[in-house]
């Protein structure tokens, strides 16, 4: 019923979507499981809409999509232009390609260590990341916040970053 809810409020212009994505997320025990957690319920609507009331069949297409429509928007609300991909693999000839293939080897070595990070300094961050990943505003991929009068990064959500490692690690590893 929750879940519903959120649905129905979010796609309140679109009632016949939100029904059918209520539907859909019946079939699909995996997706609506997800959907207890309020980023990954936005990210599942959020792509559902985009791709004109379809599921992606898998969690990796789920993220994939959501993150190439976080850069896409970034880079119309930043640096206007036409960056389309629609996969991650066709980043790699793009001129964000250098700023995201960074981000996705911060995550992955952020995540390697016996002490994962998921709060990072601005001092960590500006040492970790190269000049094009801060340039780039980190691809709309992670926010700030300030505590204590210092600035501090974080990933978007932990799903991010993992899948942002996982990617590395498939890639380069």
């Amino acid at each position: 019923q929750e879940i519903e809810n959120v649905v129905q409020g979010t796609l309140e212009k679109e009632p016949h979507l939100a029904e059918k994505l209520i539907h859909d997320l019946e079939v699909r025990g995996d997706v609506q499981s997800l959907c207890y957690i309020p980023l990954v319920c936005s990210i599942v609507i959020l792509v559902y809409r985009k791709e004109s009331g379809h599921l992606p069949t898998t969690l990796t297409q789920l993220y994939e999509n959501f993150i190439l429509q976080t850069i896409r928007r970034y880079v119309e609300i930043k640096k206007p232009g036409n960056i389309q991909p629609r996969q991650i693999h066709n980043l790699d000839h793009s001129v964000i390609s250098t700023p995201f293939q960074d981000m996705c080897k911060f995550a992955y070595l952020s995540l390697k260590e016996n002490n994962p990070r998921m709060t990072f300094s601005s001092f960590l961050v500006q040492q970790s990341l190269n000049e094009s990943v801060v340039k780039a505003d980190y691809l709309g991929l992670m926010t700030t916040f300030t505590m204590y009068d210092d600035e501090y990064y974080q990933f978007l959500h932990l799903s991010i970053q993992e899948f942002l490692a996982a990617w590395w690690l498939a890639k380069y590893e």
